[in-house]
């Protein structure tokens, strides 16, 4: 399989915040995180897959995947892994309700 993108070697924080973020899907905990316009948006945390919320085949590198988050509203949102872990490393994506 060819990986999709290029990422750089894995470091420990990286392996830390995805470690995070798996952890939050096993538990299905509930996350808070700050969108684009700075709104405070929750939800329940399903799983790191694909765009359609299927699993990754085996060998997939979990960047190339999505974070699936059904929102408080009832929504599913597919967030890019490339775009979760800065959330997570810089305190903007965060395990519990914060509302």
């Amino acid at each position: 399989m060819t990986p999709t993108t290029t990422h750089p070697a894995l470091d420990v924080g990286t392996v830390l915040d995805l470690a995070k973020v798996l952890d939050w899907c096993i538990g299905t905990k509930r996350v808070s995180w700050l969108d684009p316009h700075n709104r405070l948006l929750t939800g329940t945390a399903r799983n790191v897959g694909d765009s359609n919320a299927n699993s990754l085949p085996p060998g997939e590198d979990l960047r190339d995947g999505f974070f699936r988050i059904t929102t408080t509203n009832g929504f599913e949102v597919f967030m890019p892994i490339s775009d979760v872990l800065p959330m997570v490393r810089s305190g903007h994506m965060v395990e519990g309700d914060q509302s």
